[in-house]
Protein backbone atom coordinates (compact mmCIF):
# COMPACT_ATOMS: atom_id res chain seq x y z
CA UNK A 1 0.00 0.00 0.00
CA UNK A 2 1.40 3.43 -1.31
CA UNK A 3 1.64 6.09 1.90
CA UNK A 4 0.94 9.01 -0.51
CA UNK A 5 -2.58 9.10 -1.71
CA UNK A 6 -2.55 12.36 -3.62
CA UNK A 7 -0.07 15.39 -4.53
CA UNK A 8 -1.15 18.17 -5.89
CA UNK A 9 0.41 21.77 -7.28
CA UNK A 10 -1.57 24.70 -4.48
CA UNK A 11 -0.08 27.55 -5.47
CA UNK A 12 2.76 28.91 -8.37
CA UNK A 13 4.61 31.78 -8.73
CA UNK A 14 7.32 32.74 -11.22
CA UNK A 15 9.21 35.87 -11.76
CA UNK A 16 12.11 37.18 -14.55
CA UNK A 17 14.20 40.50 -13.72
CA UNK A 18 15.80 41.05 -16.97
CA UNK A 19 15.12 40.83 -20.31
CA UNK A 20 14.74 38.46 -22.59
CA UNK A 21 17.31 39.93 -25.02
CA UNK A 22 19.41 40.01 -22.47
CA UNK A 23 19.19 36.23 -21.52
CA UNK A 24 19.46 35.90 -25.12
CA UNK A 25 22.72 37.74 -25.44
CA UNK A 26 24.74 35.15 -24.08
CA UNK A 27 26.57 37.00 -21.62
CA UNK A 28 24.76 35.90 -18.52
CA UNK A 29 25.97 33.07 -16.23
CA UNK A 30 23.08 30.97 -15.06
CA UNK A 31 23.19 29.65 -11.73
CA UNK A 32 20.44 27.47 -10.58
CA UNK A 33 19.69 26.25 -7.41
CA UNK A 34 16.72 24.36 -6.46
CA UNK A 35 15.51 24.20 -2.41
CA UNK A 36 12.73 22.82 -0.58
CA UNK A 37 11.25 23.36 2.62
CA UNK A 38 8.50 22.01 4.91
CA UNK A 39 5.73 24.71 5.13
CA UNK A 40 3.48 22.64 7.07
CA UNK A 41 2.00 19.46 8.37
CA UNK A 42 -1.71 19.02 9.32
CA UNK A 43 -4.45 16.47 9.59
CA UNK A 44 -6.97 16.58 7.42
CA UNK A 45 -10.25 14.67 8.14
CA UNK A 46 -8.72 10.83 8.08
CA UNK A 47 -5.73 12.03 5.60
CA UNK A 48 -2.39 14.21 6.92
CA UNK A 49 -1.32 16.66 4.58
CA UNK A 50 2.21 17.75 4.18
CA UNK A 51 3.31 20.98 2.52
CA UNK A 52 6.21 21.26 0.68
CA UNK A 53 7.96 24.78 -1.03
CA UNK A 54 10.08 24.13 -3.49
CA UNK A 55 11.87 27.20 -4.87
CA UNK A 56 14.06 27.01 -7.95
CA UNK A 57 16.57 30.72 -7.19
CA UNK A 58 17.83 31.95 -10.78
CA UNK A 59 20.40 34.09 -9.26
CA UNK A 60 20.24 36.88 -10.82
CA UNK A 61 17.94 36.11 -13.65
CA UNK A 62 14.53 35.26 -11.56
CA UNK A 63 12.12 32.30 -9.40
CA UNK A 64 10.43 29.57 -9.35
CA UNK A 65 8.01 28.72 -6.57
CA UNK A 66 6.03 26.20 -6.36
CA UNK A 67 3.70 24.77 -3.08
CA UNK A 68 2.68 21.26 -2.76
CA UNK A 69 0.32 19.53 -0.77
CA UNK A 70 1.20 15.86 -0.30
CA UNK A 71 -2.10 13.95 1.36
CA UNK A 72 -0.55 11.00 3.34
CA UNK A 73 -3.35 8.17 4.54
CA UNK A 74 -3.95 8.05 8.18
CA UNK A 75 -1.62 4.66 8.82
CA UNK A 76 1.45 5.87 8.05
CA UNK A 77 0.21 9.97 8.71
CA UNK A 78 0.02 9.42 12.27
CA UNK A 79 3.32 8.37 13.35
CA UNK A 80 4.52 10.71 11.38
CA UNK A 81 2.63 13.85 12.38
CA UNK A 82 3.17 13.38 15.86
CA UNK A 83 7.16 12.74 15.30
CA UNK A 84 6.48 16.12 13.61
CA UNK A 85 5.00 17.96 16.56
CA UNK A 86 7.37 16.39 19.07
CA UNK A 87 10.26 17.40 16.93
CA UNK A 88 9.87 19.62 14.19
CA UNK A 89 11.01 17.10 11.63
CA UNK A 90 9.28 15.02 9.33
CA UNK A 91 10.62 11.32 9.22
CA UNK A 92 13.58 10.81 6.67
CA UNK A 93 11.56 8.09 4.54
CA UNK A 94 8.10 9.94 4.21
CA UNK A 95 10.37 13.35 3.18
CA UNK A 96 12.31 11.09 0.31
CA UNK A 97 9.17 9.36 -0.81
CA UNK A 98 7.22 12.61 -1.01
CA UNK A 99 10.11 14.41 -2.91
CA UNK A 100 10.71 11.43 -4.70
CA UNK A 101 6.97 11.71 -5.78
CA UNK A 102 7.14 15.69 -6.62
CA UNK A 103 9.94 15.48 -8.87
CA UNK A 104 9.11 12.29 -10.71
CA UNK A 105 6.07 14.32 -12.04
CA UNK A 106 4.70 17.65 -10.90
CA UNK A 107 8.19 18.68 -11.33
CA UNK A 108 7.55 18.71 -15.05
CA UNK A 109 4.66 21.92 -14.53
CA UNK A 110 8.27 23.66 -13.05
CA UNK A 111 9.92 23.02 -16.50
CA UNK A 112 7.26 24.26 -18.32
CA UNK A 113 6.95 27.05 -16.41
CA UNK A 114 10.52 28.11 -16.92
CA UNK A 115 9.92 27.63 -20.74
CA UNK A 116 7.25 29.89 -20.66
CA UNK A 117 9.21 32.51 -18.39
CA UNK A 118 12.33 32.14 -20.74
CA UNK A 119 14.41 31.09 -18.02
CA UNK A 120 16.55 27.81 -18.21
CA UNK A 121 15.00 24.58 -17.01
CA UNK A 122 15.34 23.56 -13.09
CA UNK A 123 18.02 20.92 -13.99
CA UNK A 124 20.08 19.21 -12.50
CA UNK A 125 17.84 18.71 -9.24
CA UNK A 126 19.97 18.91 -6.84
CA UNK A 127 18.00 19.71 -3.64
CA UNK A 128 18.61 21.49 0.09
CA UNK A 129 16.52 20.11 2.42
CA UNK A 130 15.22 22.87 4.52
CA UNK A 131 14.28 22.55 8.43
CA UNK A 132 11.06 25.01 9.68
CA UNK A 133 12.63 28.49 10.49
CA UNK A 134 15.04 28.27 7.52
CA UNK A 135 17.89 26.03 8.61
CA UNK A 136 19.35 23.94 5.85
CA UNK A 137 19.67 20.02 7.06
CA UNK A 138 21.11 18.12 4.37
CA UNK A 139 21.47 18.30 0.62
CA UNK A 140 20.92 15.18 -1.98
CA UNK A 141 20.69 14.86 -5.60
CA UNK A 142 17.07 13.89 -6.45
CA UNK A 143 17.08 11.61 -9.90
CA UNK A 144 13.40 11.33 -11.44
CA UNK A 145 12.26 7.89 -11.91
Amino acid sequence: MNMIKLVELKRLEASRNISIKELRSGNVRVNVHVSNKVKSFVKDGDDYILTIVIHVDYVGLGYILAEFDVHIDKSHGEKAFSEWRSSGKVPEKLMNMALSVIYSAPVIDLMIVSKVMNLPPPIPLRVSIGKPGGEKSSTSNIGVM
